[in-house]
């Protein structure tokens, strides 16, 4: 039985063992506040030896907030004990201080849209890069969509190397989700808002909270909730015709879930593994249920349509009780996937979870670590 200190780790390279849960403890004259409803994204500097998370924006009992911050989660080039740290970088000009984004990162640059803080929602779009925001100018013929929050880190479609930015559903107010049921997709190199043609009478409910995957030009729309009702749907569509043949119709097909599959939720981290064929998953962590938050880990494989829970391996903390060392039920959890390739060719993928809130109104600032079972 591990003591409750051996699932506390310094660096990802200590996290030895797959289907375990660690906390991982970065040092730093700054520690990152509590929050929930922030971005999270996964990069390898430029020679891939160090592996380095960015965490935007959030908001926590204070208000929203406009942070940018650096985890630096490994690093083979120094002594780990000195360099795994986490640092506040600069005030970010123009940035506003919002939660509940949509962000996803295509290249170099994070793209940002939506969001909200205590007072209004927004449906600006921009993008940060080397440190600087860069707010995006849209046409006022374009049919853009309404201000909403807008959760997910992987609402991004690829076709023929060009990237959209894919927006669906949202939260207008409290718990309610806008009435739009319109797919928006963003042309970042034009600047401009599509709205996609469908038809069919399949497609999901208008939702917030829900989560957005997207594979190539397939796109993932998970939960979600309005109202009271809370969601377990997952439905998928298919874009490529509608973004080489302008006005093609495109179809929403429901996925039937197949048991296990996840429970109906809301404000769950997702993230998803890198496109490599034959590996495509996607992953969501914790969110608002029936009862109260969740914690549990789920994988959706895109080749076989199917639905794995991700059991944890952590043993019980102490003989006296039954509490498992990880993360405690939350929801505006941000999540990121991490793919690091060793020199041995020992390659190891990971799943780094931050924040989030509970039932009760608590808001963490705790960091975790899942290192992901051999394919």
């Amino acid at each position: 039985m591990l003591e409750e200190h051996e699932y506390e780790i310094k660096g990802l390279e200590e996290a030895k063992d797959c289907g375990l849960w660690y906390r991982l403890v970065l040092a730093g004259e700054d520690q990152i506040s509590p929050r929930l409803g922030h971005g999270l994204f996964f990069r390898n500097d430029e020679n891939g030896r160090k592996v380095v998370v960015t965490l935007v924006g959030g908001g926590n009992h204070d208000g929203a907030l406009a942070e940018v911050w650096e985890l630096i989660l490994s690093d083979e080039e120094t002594d780990k004990d000195s360099t795994n740290h986490v640092v506040k970088l600069p005030h970010v000009e123009g940035l506003v201080a919002k939660y509940e984004f949509l962000c996803t990162k295509i290249s170099t640059k994070v793209f940002i849209f939506g969001g909200a803080d205590a007072h209004l929602n927004f449906n600006n779009v921009g993008y940060l890069e080397d440190g600087k925001w860069v707010e995006s100018l849209v046409m006022d013929s374009s049919p853009q969509p309404s201000a909403r929050t807008q959760g997910g880190n992987s609402a991004k479609i690829v076709v023929n190397e060009k990237s959209w930015l894919c927006v669906f559903g949202g939260g207008q107010v409290g718990v309610d989700a806008v009435t739009d049921e319109n797919l928006y997709l963003y042309d970042i190199e034009e600047q401009a808002w599509t709205i996609v043609p469908v038809v069919g009478d399949i497609r999901p409910q208008n939702t917030q909270g829900h989560i957005l995957s997207a594979f190539g030009s397939k796109i993932f729309v998970h939960g979600g909730l309005n109202g009271s009702n809370l969601h377990d749907t997952l439905h998928m569509i298919d874009v490529a015709g509608a973004v080489q043949t302008p006005q093609k119709p495109c179809s929403w097909l429901r996925i039937d879930d197949a048991e296990p599959s996840p429970s109906g939720r809301a404000a769950h981290g997702v993230a998803q593994t890198q496109a490599l064929e034959g590996h495509e998953k996607f992953y969501i962590f914790g969110g608002l249920g029936q009862f109260g938050c969740l914690n549990d880990l789920w994988e959706f494989d895109i080749s076989s349509k199917s639905w794995k829970k991700l059991t944890s391996e952590n043993e019980a903390i102490s003989p006296s009780s039954n509490k498992i060392f990880e993360p405690s039920p939350r929801f505006g959890a941000a999540m990121t996937y991490i793919h690091v390739e060793k020199e041995t060719g020992d390659n190891c993928n990971y799943l780094v979870v931050f924040g989030g809130m509970n039932s009760s109104g608590e808001i963490f600032n705790d960091l975790w670590v899942y290192k992901i079972p051999s394919r």
